[in-house]
């Protein structure tokens, strides 16, 4: 019997997201993110459904929610990693999971009494966009220290498969609680659920004190990590790379509720039915990536994930089968998550501990803070136009842009992971 409990124990050594969960601190703050998003990914099923239905079904509106969550990181990403380097991230992380359930808890009491406006959604997206511009870069920062840096290329993606299983069954029981108990109840659960990471950042051991201790005004701090990503020929590219995805790939997102509902006739279960096969392809994108960790192939798994994304929004454009749209909502998953985590992986191999929030600051940027854009403008282009049109454009753009990358990065190589003290 030990024999075989041994045997096992070295076979599950050997795999990458298995070893990344040995780590006590790695796993207690894998087991919070998940409860955390689990929360969130609810809340955003009824929040979409809920938006969308006090404005008269408008694209626009809808979209304009999704932009406010994320037009704070378009404006300051740079300036907040600066900050996460000289600030202690266990206090600043726990005081920022505190003011994210406000928000949640104030819809919820809104909804429940029958006074919530779309406003006041409005409102709540755009406080919880302000709390991402800290909280996505230090928590971010904080996988680096709970593991060592040889599983570093499996524990970010292991990481990011905390947000993704929630994706599968989140937005589900989002639908299903919206149809049963209306949204407020949503709202609640989300509120709640910061209190998972709030327990695992208190119980984590590693070191979260500042990783710059240097007394260096906080201008010269930013412009430090703004001219280093765009100085590193290698950082420059993937930058605009992700940047690219962020504007014309995952727009749709913000749209899922009109895609549900305009394209596919579909109510709340069929939107959470949607939501959750984006998850499903992106935990199946995060495993493949885990996977194959330890070979060297995470520039070329960038570019044909981001040829992907291309590929896959345009069959949603022109599909009329449900079935088939949440194929291809799985495939853009997939390929979304692949290019943006393997990507947030070369960031962190390339950094040095001293610029590690501030580099990671600049990849969350090129993610969330170029998103907006995409989101204001393809929401236009889907009111004017339809949802089908602005699916096709934003596909048609990403595939040409990934042409051209495929043509213009054949010089780029994986780097070797760079070690805490450099």
């Amino acid at each position: 019997m030990d024999g075989t409990r041994l045997t096992l124990a070295a076979r599950l050594a050997k795999i990458p997201i298995a070893r990344a969960l040995s780590y006590s601190d790695f796993r207690l703050l894998w087991i919070g993110a998940l409860l955390s998003f689990s929360g969130s990914w609810i809340q955003k099923t009824a929040q979409d459904w809920v938006a969308y239905s006090l404005t008269n079904n408008n694209e626009f509106m809808l979209g304009l929610v999704a932009f406010c969550g994320m037009a704070p990181v378009s404006f300051l990403a740079p300036i907040m990693g600066a900050y996460v380097d000289i600030m202690d991230r266990r206090r600043l992380l726990i005081l920022l999971m505190v003011v994210s359930a406000i928000g949640p808890a104030f819809l919820g009491f809104a909804s429940l009494y029958g006074w919530l406006q779309y406003w006041h959604i409005v409102l709540v997206a755009l406080v919880s966009g302000f709390v991402s511009t800290l909280e996505m870069p230090a928590r971010q920062s904080v996988v680096r220290q709970a593991v060592p840096p040889e599983v570093l290329p499996a524990a970010i993606p292991a990481q990011a498969m905390t947000f993704n299983f929630a994706r599968i069954f989140g937005p589900a029981l989002g639908g299903l609680i919206l149809v049963r108990l209306g949204a407020a109840y949503a709202f609640f659960i989300n509120a709640l659920s910061f209190a998972a990471l709030i327990t695992a950042i208190t119980l984590i051991k590693a070191d979260l004190s500042p990783t710059n201790r240097e007394p260096q005004p906080i201008r010269d701090l930013i412009q430090e990590g703004f001219l280093y990503t765009f100085r590193h020929k290698d950082l420059s590219r993937l930058f605009v790379m992700e940047g690219i995805t962020s504007v014309f790939g995952v727009f749709y997102l913000s749209l899922m509720a009109a895609i549900a509902k305009s394209m596919f006739g579909l109510g709340e279960a069929g939107l959470g039915s949607l939501f959750s096969a984006v998850g499903i392809g992106a935990i199946t994108g995060l495993i493949t990536i885990a996977s194959i960790s330890h070979y060297p192939l995470k520039v070329k798994i960038v570019k044909i994930a981001m040829t992907g994304v291309a590929a896959g929004l345009l069959l949603l454009s022109v599909t009329q089968s449900v079935w088939l749209a949440y194929v291809c909502v799985a495939i853009t998953g997939a390929c979304t998550i692949m290019q943006f985590n393997t990507t947030n992986t070369l960031f962190q191999m390339i950094a040095p501990a001293r610029l590690r929030g501030r580099v990671l600051a600049m990849h969350m940027w090129a993610v969330s803070g170029l998103a907006p854009v995409g989101v204001l403008l393809f929401g236009g282009v889907a009111y004017g136009l339809g949802v089908r049109a602005a699916l096709m454009i934003g596909g048609l753009v990403l595939a040409v842009a990934a042409a051209i990358t495929w043509v213009k990065t054949t010089d780029m190589r994986d780097p070797a992971i760079t070690n805490d003290e450099e």
